[in-house]
């Protein structure tokens, strides 16, 4: 070993031995057995005191003096014997008062280390805490102060722990009669004091009834088992009460007693509604007025446990039906529970409602608005429960805001209970700009969507946006610019289905995202009706409640807007022939200068301009053969260069086979075909102005 590491070896070991605890003269290890609870001013005696054990850890030699200091007590005039284990049998100790110490002399022999010195702190109360301190007088002994006991009054209280309900009469709280200390009361009635209890009612009106009930007086904690019947219960009259406690010197604890069984009766029709109260005064009491019955008419409480939520979720809900006093519910008949607002409840495969009330799942019969099932009926309530605690789940739909209430009524109840369950808003906001289409254009760009999140991670990962476009015949030719113009949402690779922009999400946001989509580019051909076409936004990633069939849309409105017929004109072409006219309300239509006559006028109908097809045909040169009319199936067959088919009532035209579908579907008229200006120009490939001053249609066809 070399010298550094013979040093560093020295260093361990004196490290080592300065963390060994070591002891010198005037150590010991001191405490009280047990800290007490007694009477004021009560002297304890040898027997019942609690003891000071010294425990020595060094020797105590014969001569050696300490003493022993009270404080909020003084000691008893009489000889202190103390114990020693562990000593020589000729070892003792040698008790001595002097003023207010208690003075310890070690006599006979040396106490050695290990020995135990047990001292009884036989003493008076003087005030609330007594404390001995033990001066060493540099001996073995260290030392200390150390709580010996606590004085307190040894009148108990009166309390009630909850206060029952009932209409006109009823039986009234347990009163509570619980002693501060053990032995309390056995204490003062050795001293002379009266084991007596008087209960007294302090409203007029009513009166103590014993007779009709069956009161008694239950002992607990210390004084289980000691119980008393009638016999210990004496009516001085209708509203004072006498009780007389048991025999309790054997009980060793503390203790208490509870009264039950006494009913309160109404004297006369008061109509009083309130708490009734009773004064309790005795030797063993503090002198107390505790609330014991209220009064009531009948009642039943709607609690709920409200709170704020996201739409687009589907949440549990919890309230309770609350019994205040016995018999308000007439719980054999049917009671019917209602959600607001648009929300709805889940059901099983049967279609029932499943509910868990007080616990268990019962399976209800759903009530129903329409489609969707707003509520549940309970055909019978328990009758053994005064309160009823229930548990469902409501699916929240986006488009839901503000305030979801509970109703419930029926003839188990005296009046409709109405409460607030959810406070509801939305994760998100939308903006969109719509996009103006044009017809008979190709790769038209346009429209704008923003879809804000108020709140990091409310689109859900792995889950799918959705856009959703009405059917309409336009074709989108390319994917629109989707970009995170805000947050830190990631987005995977979008894709058209028909008609429909899948948009899936690879991870939630951590920040608070914005997608923007824009630059949708579709194509708009002759045959696209005018008008407006909406767009649903939704998908699971937006909500709980989505599915294939439903996309739960956070906004939904009209987003394609193609102009109205009357709105577009046209520029007119440098080369025409002459123009076709036909006007409003009038039964002929012009050629240039010529006049035509028809057996129909033109209308309006819901905005549209609605003109006779065979008159149309005529004008730019279809003859008559070529029009064919189908009463069976009422059904328009129009043959030129291409064979377009129409029907009565229905929206749905074919041109040479092919299906579109119209604004407004052709109507009969007195006699005649009418359809939509529009849709049949358009089909024909011919082009309008509207001419708003003489409310007249003009048609140019193109050389």
């Amino acid at each position: 070993m070399n010298k550094k590491q013979k040093l560093a070896y020295c260093l361990i070991i004196i490290m080592i031995i300065s963390l060994v605890p070591h002891f010198s003269r005037g150590a010991s290890w001191n405490r009280i057995n047990k800290v007490i609870t007694v009477m004021e001013q009560e002297v304890i005696s040898a027997e019942d005191a609690p003891e000071l054990i010294i425990d020595l850890v060094d020797e105590l030699e014969v001569g050696d003096l300490f003493y022993l200091q009270l404080s909020g007590a003084k000691w008893l005039d009489e000889p202190y014997i103390s114990t020693l284990i562990g000593a020589a049998s000729e070892a003792s100790l040698e008790t001595k008062l002097i003023g207010s110490m208690l003075q310890i002399k070690i006599q006979g022999a040396r106490l050695e280390r290990g020995t135990s010195i047990r001292i009884p702190m036989a003493l008076q109360m003087v005030d609330e805490i007594s404390f001995v301190e033990i001066i060493s007088n540099n001996t073995a002994v260290t030392s200390g102060r150390y709580h010996v006991a606590t004085a307190m009054n040894y009148r108990g209280k009166v309390s009630t722990h909850q206060i029952p309900t009932a209409v006109k009469e009823g039986e009234m709280a347990d009163l509570w009669i619980e002693e501060p200390f053990s032995k309390a009361f056995s204490k003062a009635m050795n001293q002379g004091k009266q084991g007596v209890i008087e209960i007294q009612l302090t409203h007029q009106g009513f009166s103590f009834d014993i007779n009709t009930s069956t009161p008694q007086l239950i002992g607990i904690k210390g004084f289980e088992g000691i119980n008393s019947g009638a016999d210990a219960i004496k009516q001085i009259d209708g509203q004072t009460l006498e009780i007389l406690l048991p025999d309790i010197s054997q009980a060793k604890y503390t203790g208490g007693f509870i009264l039950s069984g006494i009913k309160i009766i109404e004297e006369n029709h008061n109509n009083f509604q309130g708490k009734l109260a009773v004064k309790a005064k005795g030797d063993l009491i503090q002198e107390a007025t505790v609330e014991v019955l209220e009064i009531m008419d009948y009642t039943v409480d709607l609690e709920v446990k409200s709170k704020k939520v996201y739409s687009g979720t589907k949440q549990e809900v919890q309230f309770a039906l609350v019994e205040k006093v016995a018999d308000s519910l007439v719980k054999e008949r049917v009671t019917y529970f209602e959600f607001g607002n648009g929300v709805s409840l889940e059901t099983n495969t049967q279609g029932k409602v499943e509910v868990t009330m007080n616990g268990e799942v019962m399976v209800c019969e759903p009530i129903k608005k329409g489609n969707l099932v707003i509520g549940f009926k309970v055909q019978q309530l328990p009758k053994e429960a005064s309160r009823y605690d229930f548990q469902v789940t409501l699916m929240i739909p986006h488009g839901t805001q503000g305030n979801i209430e509970l109703v419930v009524e029926g003839r188990s109840l005296i009046k409709t209970l109405t409460a607030k369950v959810l406070a509801v808003d939305t994760p998100f906001q939308v903006e969109v700009e719509p996009f103006e289409v044009r017809i008979g254009f190709k790769d038209q760009v346009g429209g704008k969507i923003e879809i804000r999140e108020l709140a990091p991670g409310e689109i859900a990962q792995g889950k799918t946006i959705i856009l959703q476009f009405e059917e309409s015949g336009m074709k989108f030719t390319k994917l629109p610019q989707i970009t995170v113009t805000e947050g830190d949402i990631r987005l995977g690779t979008p894709v058209w289905q028909s008609n429909r922009l899948e948009i899936p999400i690879v991870r939630r946001s951590n920040e608070a995202s914005i997608i923007t989509i824009s630059h949708f580019t579709l194509t708009a051909d002759q045959t696209i009706a005018s008008g407006n076409y909406k767009l649903q936004i939704g998908g699971t990633g937006f909500s709980e409640l989505a599915t294939e069939q439903s996309l739960d849309a956070i906004w939904q409105g009209d987003f394609l807007k193609v102009a109205e017929e009357n709105e577009v004109i046209p520029t007119p072409p440098p080369v025409m022939v002459t123009p076709i006219k036909f006007t409003i309300g009038k039964s002929h239509y012009t050629i240039g200068s010529t006049n035509k006559s028809m057996d129909a006028t033109p209308y309006i109908s819901n905005g549209r301009t609605m003109l006779p097809i065979k008159y149309v045909a005529d004008a730019i040169g279809i003859g008559g053969e070529c029009i064919l009319w189908h009463p069976t199936t009422k059904t328009v067959t129009i043959k030129a260069n291409q064979t377009i088919t129409l029907q009565l009532g229905s929206k749905i035209m074919k041109i040479d086979g092919k299906t579109y579908t119209m604004s407004a579907p052709p109507e009969a008229k007195n006699g005649r075909t009418f359809v939509p200006v529009a849709e049949i120009t358009r089909a024909l490939a011919i082009q309008t102005v509207w001419e708003s001053s003489t409310k007249s249609v003009i048609f140019y066809i193109y050389d």
